[in-house]
């Protein structure tokens, strides 16, 4: 039923896809993400279906954002402030991260923070993908985290917004975090 050519079948697939939990999530959105982009009306509206199951609802994120579909952001933002779902909210965020812009920057700043460490991580990457340099001070904090996973995000994030000179910093100081640090600077000089 999950054919490019026949994308009306989305209203035959969607009601029942929760039936099918056991498998693969990354097959799931590739499924629906492969039917094209003629559905992402239909995924949108799944995604924001507070009643759904939240894997449809993560595989729906997961298509949207494989997809591109530009409306995607805007829908994600929305979940974000309503639900509490980690993984859900990841998933949002990595629509962020992906196609997000400088107007979703507030709602990032707010979620760096978080004390769920997925949504941490998420929310460094995608103000990584939209802030700008003047951010770099919010992602120096996330190398005092206490995740590791979190401290490398930052670090990462604070590449991606070419601020290697408070890396280096960090990398020549006495900071516990200083080999993340070097690490993404190293990884600068290979690319």
């Amino acid at each position: 039923l999950a054919d490019r050519n026949y994308p009306e079948h989305i209203n035959l697939i969607m009601p029942v896809l929760a039936s099918f939990d056991e498998w693969s999530m990354n097959f799931l959105a590739s499924m629906l993400a492969g039917m094209g982009p003629e559905i992402a009306y239909r995924l949108r509206e799944e995604l924001l279906n507070t009643t759904g199951s939240a894997r449809v609802r993560i595989a729906a994120a997961e298509a949207l954002r494989r997809i591109g579909d530009l409306a995607a952001p805007d829908v994600a933002v929305q979940v974000l402030e309503l639900e509490s779902d980690a993984e859900l909210s990841a998933s949002c965020l990595k629509i962020l991260r992906d196609m997000g812009t400088p107007r979703h920057r507030p709602l990032l700043l707010g979620l760096v923070s978080s004390p769920v460490e997925v949504i941490r991580i998420h929310a460094m990457s995608a103000l990584g993908a939209v802030g700008s340099k003047k951010d770099s001070f919010i992602l120096r904090q996330g190398l005092d985290d206490s995740s590791a996973w979190v401290a490398l995000q930052a670090a990462r994030s604070m590449g991606q917004l070419n601020d290697f000179e408070m890396l280096e910093a960090i990398a020549a100081s006495d900071h516990p975090r200083a080999a993340i640090a070097r690490q993404i600077l190293a990884e600068r000089v290979h690319q």
